[in-house]
């Protein structure tokens, strides 16, 4: 690839064409392959240290399920608290993910998100 001060001025979709050159696709395929081995490694070393967070992803999943089926009808404030249930569920899955696929940086804004949405729900 030639240096960054000799790509072409012609436009957008030129440029753009220029810094694509050197990825490859197979790039993200090899990404993905070695996210998969850290998260398998992950898993072996937790062991059953790593079912804490599928305990607690299950605990959301109950609160969840005991919410749909209560008799309660419903309201905005029912509706909205389940949102925030799920979306806390959800940030705390992919912080788990994140780390075990071997992106702690990456898993820390999913884990605030987690955290406050569960403040919010105290409020």
């Amino acid at each position: 690839m030639p240096p960054l001060a000799e790509s072409p001025k012609i436009g957008h979709a030129a440029s753009i064409n220029y810094f694509a050159e050197g990825f490859r696709m197979d790039e993200i395929a090899e990404l993905v392959q070695m996210e998969a081995q850290n998260y398998e490694v992950s898993r072996e070393h937790l062991g059953d240290a790593g079912d804490l967070v599928q305990d607690l992803v299950e605990l959301y999943r109950t609160i969840g399920d005991m919410i749909a089926e209560s008799a309660v009808k419903p309201r905005d404030e029912i509706v909205a608290g389940g949102m925030f249930l799920y979306s806390c569920r959800y940030q705390l899955v992919l912080a788990a993910l994140n780390v075990m696929r071997g992106h702690l940086n990456d898993s820390h804004f999913f884990t605030r998100k987690a955290i406050e949405l569960a403040r919010s729900q105290t409020e």
